[in-house]
């Protein structure tokens, strides 16, 4: 039997590092905030709120390539390679779950309720889908032959799988 791991620890440690992140957004998505601040112009509001969705898309993409070339890519990777990945990493995804909370808070009356709600939900979608990742990268990286498994794979030939 061959005890050798099947992945490097830097590859472990980054399915390690990423979980205090994956509980963050869980928690966030799972409160439910009092609205209370008040809106005085609701379209102004929406515009700031989709210009910041709108450039989150690359620097999210950015962050996913530095994780796979600053991490898993690098041989010579150290414990601290992969924390400071995945703290900037965190730091873009910071800034979804602070728009989330802020569009969350909003005390909106009348029209203006119903985009509030929209850009609830699209916060909530994007949130959502970047949980989901998470969730199939820590997976894999914790238990590959399994995530080969549920993929249909061949366990008996080489196989690399991708982080987006």
């Amino acid at each position: 039997m061959n005890d050798e791991p099947l992945l490097p620890h830097r590859a472990t440690l980054l399915g390690e590092a990423l979980r205090p992140l994956r509980q963050k957004i869980e928690t966030q998505l799972d409160l439910r905030a009092r609205p209370t601040m008040p809106v005085l112009e609701m379209l102004s509001i929406v515009s700031g709120h989709l210009d910041k969705l709108a450039k989150f898309g690359p620097r999210l993409t950015d962050r996913i390539d530095s994780l796979a070339s600053d991490v898993l890519a690098n041989e010579s990777a150290t414990d601290s390679d992969v924390y400071r990945a995945v703290g900037r990493f965190e730091g873009t995804t910071d800034d979804v779950l602070s728009g989330y909370s802020e569009v969350c808070a909003l005390d909106a009356s009348g029209r203006d309720v119903e985009a509030r709600d929209l850009l609830v939900k699209i916060y909530r979608h994007t949130l959502t889908e970047i949980r989901d990742w998470l969730n199939e990268v820590i997976e894999t990286l914790t238990d590959p032959k399994a995530a080969i498994r549920r993929r249909g794979l061949s366990e008996t030939e080489d196989v690399r799988i991708s982080l987006v």
